[in-house]
C-alpha cells in the first residue's frame, strides 16, 4: 500500500522546482540505519528536494565569474535540458 503521495512544484521566486512526499495516514517509520522511529501525521510533508534551473546564459555567466570554464553543454534534441562539464580555470 502507498502510503506518501509525491507533490512538485516550480517556484519562480527562486527559480527552482520544490519536490515534497506527503504522508497520506498517520504512520510510523523505522529507519534501521539510524535505529529510530519517526511518526508521520496524515498530510505531514517531507522536503526531498530543490532542483534549480539555469538558462544556458546563466550557465555561462555563473561558470565565467566563478573560475570554471564551460567545456561542453550536454542537451536534449529540443534544448529543454542541459548538463553542463565544467573545468577549473589554472
Amino acid at each position: 500500500m502507498n502510503k506518501y503521495q509525491h507533490f512538485g512544484v516550480y517556484n519562480p521566486v527562486l527559480g527552482a522546482m520544490e519536490s515534497y512526499i506527503i504522508a497520506t495516514e498517520e504512520q510510523d517509520v523505522y529507519v534501521a540505519a539510524l535505529e529510530r522511529e519517526f511518526h508521520f501525521d496524515p498530510f505531514e510533508s517531507i522536503h526531498l528536494e530543490y532542483s534549480f534551473k539555469f538558462l544556458r546564459s546563466d550557465i555561462d555567466f555563473l561558470s565565467k565569474n566563478t573560475n570554471f570554464e564551460v567545456i561542453k553543454h550536454f542537451s536534449d534534441p529540443r534544448d529543454y535540458f542541459i548538463d553542463s562539464l565544467w573545468e577549473v580555470k589554472k
